[in-house]
């Protein structure tokens, strides 16, 4: 076999290798900037209305996952009636889901279209788009749809998170879609 000093600097560079991997693990946990999807769920599930309609826009997609196992903590009360889906596509659009998806400028069309069809044929009482990676919708083709359709009515900030609240227009594009599936695997979520 090996002699004993050879054997024993393997042991200390693999003790040394563990102590500074448990080291990063605690300061990536601790330190780094973690998205906040606990805090920006919990503020979703305080400021819902009992019984109104809502759709809550997800760029990037995979925040919807993230959304749905948070919220379903949340523990609203009364039943919140709410719509998930994303944008370029909802999380679940794919088997497998596909995350990292990049919204395009050139998609501005697909995204109305997409939002119609989300928003069904029943007016909605608010949207909210939740972004968490500014690089996915670098052109803010989102934002921007849904600032033509719906009334801004406040955002909020979380570490990693960011949430904007509409509100229902008089004429907004609720009305002119007809009942469609939800796109991109997008959910209905109804929950007491």
């Amino acid at each position: 076999m090996f002699p004993l000093a050879i054997r024993s600097c393997a042991a200390l560079a693999a003790v040394c290798v563990l102590a500074l991997s448990a080291i990063s693990a605690v300061r990536y946990v601790r330190f780094d900037n973690n998205e906040d999807w606990r805090g920006a769920a919990s503020y979703l599930a305080k400021i819902h209305e009992p019984g109104k309609q809502r759709l809550v826009v997800f760029v990037a997609n995979e925040g919807q996952l993230l959304y749905d196992y948070y919220r379903r903590r949340a523990k609203p009360e009364g039943a919140l009636i709410e719509r998930l889906t994303g944008l370029p596509d909802g999380f679940f659009a794919a088997d497998p889901p596909r995350a990292g998806q990049r919204v395009a400028r050139m998609e501005a069309a697909q995204a109305l279209s997409a939002l119609k069809a989300a928003a069904g044929s029943a007016p909605l009482d608010q949207v909210i788009l939740v972004t968490s990676h500014a690089w996915r919708d670098a052109d803010q083709v989102g934002l921007s749809t849904l600032k033509q359709h719906y009334v801004p009515a406040g955002e909020r900030q979380f570490r990693g998170v960011r949430l904007y609240q509409f509100r229902a227009a008089s004429s907004t594009f609720a009305g002119e879609a007809a009942a469609a599936p939800l796109p991109g695997g997008g959910a209905e979520v109804s929950r007491d």
